[in-house]
Formats: C-alpha cells, sequence, structure tokens
C-alpha cells in the first residue's frame, strides 16, 4: 500500500507516487496512504466517465469516514479526464489523516479507472 519513493535533488525531498483505483461499475477508489503529506496531486487519466470527486479519510486504515470542512459541507474536488490537479492539503484539513480514499460522484462503468496520486512531504 505503500508509496514509490522517487528522490529530487533540489533539497533531496522525496515525491511519493501511489495509484487510486476504482474499479469497472465502482465509485470508491482502493486506499492511499498520504501520512505526513503537505502537498497532493492527482492526476486523473484519459478516459473518466463524468463525475467529481469526494474524499473519505482515515487515521488507522481501517475507518473511513468523508471529509468534511470547518461549515460541514462534504469536500468535492472538480475532476475531469486528462487534468491534473493540485489539492491544497491544509485547506481541505487531510493534514491530520493518514489515509484517504477518492469516492466518484458516478460509477465508472465504462471500465476501471487509475488515478495516479502524487504526494510530497
Amino acid at each position: 500500500m505503500g508509496f514509490k519513493k522517487v528522490f529530487s535533488f533540489t533539497g533531496w525531498s522525496p515525491w511519493r507516487y501511489n495509484t487510486a483505483v476504482i474499479a469497472q461499475s465502482g465509485t470508491v477508489s482502493s486506499a492511499i496512504e498520504i501520512g505526513g503529506a503537505k502537498h497532493i496531486g492527482l492526476v486523473m487519466p484519459s478516459a473518466w466517465d463524468t463525475a467529481t470527486l469526494g474524499v473519505q479519510v482515515s487515521h488507522d486504515g481501517t475507518t473511513y469516514q468523508t471529509l468534511y470542512d470547518d461549515a460541514g459541507i462534504a469536500v468535492t474536488i472538480q475532476a475531469a479526464a486528462s487534468r491534473s490537479i493540485g489539492i491544497n492539503v491544509a485547506a481541505l484539513g487531510l493534514a491530520p489523516f493518514q489515509f484517504m480514499k477518492l469516492v466518484a460522484s458516478a460509477a465508472q462503468t465504462t471500465a476501471a479507472r487509475s488515478i495516479v496520486v502524487v504526494a510530497k512531504g
């Protein structure tokens, strides 16, 4: 479940890569370890059945809950095919959590979808 570590020569900061997979006809991705990440990016696949993404988080990798902002609104990410998305970890409130899953608002009916998750920190 861990990230593949790649080291950058500027400051030797590790970039970590993992893939969140949403099964065909599914809406919830596999779990991604994000603990300690200060920056997270999503690389959306070129084929994507139109849907926004929600976020589920966990402190222990077992129990997941929908992530809400401080106004009580479920966090959503505007996803689209072939898009790279930067996620503000602090603004979304992801910092205290160790794991996350992505939740599509509509099933990915035509095929399984793999979203590359890039993290640094």
